[in-house]
């Protein structure tokens, strides 16, 4: 057990009341936890956390808080009227063997539920398939869905279609709400249940404005345009066709520029690999996982934030580009990506998966004054609803939470 010192954060939950539990799949939600108990923002984020805001829930509702989440060690801390359990979990399956494990997951969600006696629970997709929760969705417990990533791209393989028509059932038959990131999400899940549907709530992400108070206004006249992208390095995120992309830029001449790679990921090496066989690292830079202040520093020195997501990626709402446009900086990406519907004045829509494309639209924004700075100043009008807390995650929980 952990000897964090008590919470400064609000009063004792009655201890007759049954815990909110909380299920999630990324971030360091013990990291997150001791931070946010000694009443700091979690550091290694740039938006506020979906876990920050849980505990926030916890605080405001007076009740006990569980949260399950991941990690490489099993490990249970707990603080007061919070507890975190954490634990390793088998993935990287295929085919038969991926259902298998979505399964499992739920099953051994199912019992922790039945462990730890939470009447309300939240659960992230990603943690498990939801159907197996019916067996713990009584009149006494309710099960909310809190989605952040699409739930289909593209045309589903029949296994998918099966596990959707079960998450639809039961979505209509067992689940209490829905929390969903994009209105694109909200509209794959009423488009899958029908008319036969729970409350849908639609949440941003949430940021601070003073994180973004220091960053320079983009200029066009910058001596060399620098192209951030920013998130997991991986072939399904589009890091590969970066390649291209300074490729194309090299051979047609134009102004000078550079790529900048923000995070980690299992294609780190391999694109750092390619970046040096084609001679391209004086184009293009790695600098791997960044803090939420070094991050803001690279929104500083860019001059626009690149996202090819590749269309065989389920994308969820890529948060880079909000913070693209909350730094006032230019995006280039395509539909793939449902976070360009809320920015699309700042941005310059693509076809997915050609970097050519994206080679010609980050040519006319290195090459066009009047594209560039329209774009720019269509940041200003979209920032605020990524900076008003009454339409983020814990309003939305505390809204839709009986």
């Amino acid at each position: 057990m952990s000897t964090l010192p008590a919470m400064q954060t609000g009063g004792y939950a009655d201890p007759d009341v049954s815990p909110i539990m909380y299920i999630t799949v990324s971030g360091d939600i013990l990291g997150t936890f001791r931070q946010w108990a000694e009443g700091r923002r979690d550091t290694s984020q740039t938006a506020v956390t979906y876990s920050a805001q849980f505990f926030d829930l916890v605080r405001k509702r007076a009740r006990p808080g569980v949260v399950l989440g991941n990690a490489t060690e099993p490990r249970e801390e707990k603080v007061r009227d919070m507890t975190i359990a954490v634990g390793p979990v088998h993935e990287g399956g295929s085919g038969v063997m991926y259902h298998a494990q979505m399964v499992t997951r739920s099953l051994v969600n199912c019992w922790q539920i039945l462990r730890r006696a939470p009447t309300d629970v939240i659960v992230m997709d990603g943690a498990g398939y939801w159907f197996p929760l019916a067996l713990v969705a009584t009149r006494n417990r309710r099960i909310y869905l809190s989605i952040h990533t699409v739930l289909w791209s593209g045309t589903p393989s029949r296994m998918r279609r099966w596990a959707l028509a079960a998450e639809a059932w039961f979505i209509r038959r067992h689940c209490a709400g829905v929390l969903a990131v994009s209105d694109t999400i909200a509209d794959q899940v009423s488009t899958l249940c029908g008319a036969d549907l729970p409350p849908i709530r639609v949440f941003s992400p949430t940021y601070i404005g003073d994180d973004f108070a220091k960053v320079e206004p983009a200029s066009f006249d910058a001596d060399v345009f620098e192209i951030l992208f920013a998130g997991r390095v991986e072939e399904g995120k589009g890091v590969f066709d970066l390649i291209d992309i300074g490729k194309s830029l090299r051979q047609r001449g134009g102004r000078p520029f550079r790529i900048t790679v923000c995070g980690t990921g299992t294609d780190l090496d391999a694109l750092q690999a390619r970046i040096d066989a084609e001679d391209l690292g004086s184009l293009i830079r790695c600098l791997g996982h960044c803090q939420r202040e070094d991050m803001i520093r690279q929104m500083s020195d860019a001059s626009c934030v690149v996202v090819p997501t590749r269309s065989s990626f389920v994308e969820g709402f890529n948060k880079v580009v909000v913070e693209a446009v909350l730094a006032g900086r230019p995006v280039v990406t395509s539909r793939v990506c449902p976070a360009l519907l809320q920015v699309k004045a700042a941005a310059v829509e693509v076809e997915p998966d050609v970097a050519l494309h994206y080679a010609d639209a980050l040519e006319r924004l290195m090459l066009d004054r009047g594209l560039f700075e329209q774009k720019v100043a269509a940041t200003s009008t979209l920032k605020q609803k990524f900076l008003d807390a009454d339409q983020g995650w814990l309003a939305s929980a505390n809204a839709i939470v009986a």
